[in-house]
C-alpha cells in the first residue's frame, strides 16, 4: 500500500519538474529573435531587448531580414515603399523616441557642420546610437541616402545624446546572389522601455527559383512593442519561483 507521505513526496517533484519546464521553455523563448513579419520571401526579426545603459531605461534591438525560411537571399531596403501609405516611412517613433548619439553646430560651436551617425561607420559611441549596421563601401546608396533627424537635445546617457522620430533610407549590399548571406542585419535601434516601433519599408533581393536567382522584394508595415511578451515571461517565471519556494518551505 503506498503511504500518504509517498504522495506527498511525489508532488512536490511533480511540482519542481512543471517549473523547471516552464522555466527552460520561457528561457529559451528570451533569447531568441521575435519575427514581427512574415513575407513571401523574406521575414523580418527583431532580437531580445539588452539594457544599453545602468539605469535600465534604455533599450536595444537589432533588426535582421531572413530568406533561410525560401531559400532566399535579403540585400536591399527601401523606405520608398511600404506595405501601406503612411505619412513617415522608414524606421519611425510616434514623437521623438529613437535615442540619437551625434552633434549639432548648436551643441558644440565648434563643430564645422552638423554630424548625423545614420549608419555604423561613425567616431561616436555606437551602444546608444539607433542607425543602420552598414559601411558605406560595403553598399549601394540610392536616393534617399540614410538620415536620421535628433530634434530633442538629452545628455542624460551622452554628452551628444539626442532622441529622434525616424531612421530612413534607400541601399542594397553589393555582392552576387549566390555570394550573399540568408540573413541580414541591417539596424539596431536605442528606444526608451515600452516604446512602439513602426516599420514602414520593403526588403528586397533574390529569390532561387527555376534553376536561378530572380529579384523579389516584401512591403511591409508593423509595430512592435519594446520589450516583448517573452522577456516580462522571464519576470512571471521569477513570481512563480518564489510561488513554489514558499509552498514546499510550508510543507
Amino acid at each position: 500500500m503506498i503511504s500518504a507521505s509517498f504522495f506527498h513526496f511525489s508532488k512536490r517533484w511533480v511540482l519542481l519538474v512543471v517549473f523547471w519546464g516552464f522555466a527552460f521553455i520561457n528561457i529559451q523563448f528570451a533569447f531568441a529573435d521575435t519575427i514581427i513579419y512574415s513575407g513571401d520571401y523574406f521575414d523580418i526579426l527583431v532580437s531580445d531587448p539588452v539594457d544599453v545603459e545602468s539605469s535600465h531605461t534604455l533599450k536595444a534591438v537589432v533588426l535582421t531580414a531572413s530568406g533561410q525560411r525560401t531559400n532566399s537571399k535579403p540585400n536591399t531596403f527601401d523606405c520608398t515603399k511600404s506595405g501601406s501609405e503612411p505619412s513617415s516611412l522608414g524606421i519611425f517613433t510616434s514623437g521623438n523616441h529613437l535615442h540619437q548619439v551625434g552633434w549639432l553646430k548648436a551643441d558644440v560651436p565648434a563643430a564645422p557642420v552638423d554630424i548625423y551617425t545614420p549608419t555604423n561607420e561613425s567616431q561616436f559611441d555606437e551602444v546608444l546610437d539607433t542607425h543602420f549596421l552598414i559601411n558605406p563601401p560595403d553598399v549601394i546608396i540610392s536616393s534617399p541616402s540614410p538620415q536620421e533627424n535628433m530634434p530633442v537635445q538629452d545628455a542624460a546617457f551622452h554628452e551628444h545624446g539626442h532622441y529622434g522620430s525616424y531612421l530612413k533610407g534607400n541601399f542594397a549590399l553589393q555582392g552576387l546572389p549566390s555570394e550573399l548571406p540568408a540573413t541580414w542585419e541591417f539596424a539596431r535601434i536605442v528606444v526608451p522601455n515600452g516604446t512602439e516601433i513602426n516599420f514602414n519599408f520593403a526588403i528586397g533581393g533574390f529569390a532561387f527559383e527555376g534553376g536561378e536567382y530572380v529579384g523579389k522584394d516584401d512591403k511591409l508595415s508593423v509595430s512592435y512593442v519594446v520589450p516583448e511578451p517573452c522577456t516580462l515571461g522571464l519576470l512571471g517565471m521569477g513570481a512563480l519561483a518564489l510561488w513554489a519556494y514558499r509552498r514546499l518551505r510550508k510543507r
